[in-house]
């Protein structure tokens, strides 16, 4: 199965970027961990640079940033959410209506 350069920007555009994210850390510190125990319980003697876990610190650090800020609820300017507003107007929430918010009139 041949694929071309168009499936592969497909591809890219349909996975989530918090979850890629998230997956590369996780992988990077499994790695890391792995490597750790395994030569230092053969040879005794490597231990990580300290640059480098700052560096999978703040990768997760800024995984956790991104996965919260993408789910973070949004208020409207009267302190209520969006989410309540569309609950109470009975106005069945899409896409759409969360992307443009709500027109509080109800369809009869």
């Amino acid at each position: 199965m041949k694929a071309t350069i168009q499936d592969v920007i497909d591809l890219f555009n349909a996975i989530s970027t918090t979850n890629v994210r998230i997956f590369v850390t996780m992988l990077a510190m499994l790695c890391t961990t792995v490597s750790y125990v395994f030569i230092h319980a053969t040879t005794g003697g490597w231990v990580p640079n300290y640059n480098w876990l700052i560096f999978l610190a703040s990768m997760a650090g800024l995984d956790a940033l991104q996965y919260f800020g993408k789910r973070m609820t949004t208020f409207t300017p009267d302190g209520e959410t969006v989410a309540s507003k569309i609950r109470a107007a009975g106005i069945p929430a899409t896409t759409e209506t969360l992307i443009t918010g709500p027109t509080l009139t109800k369809k009869e």
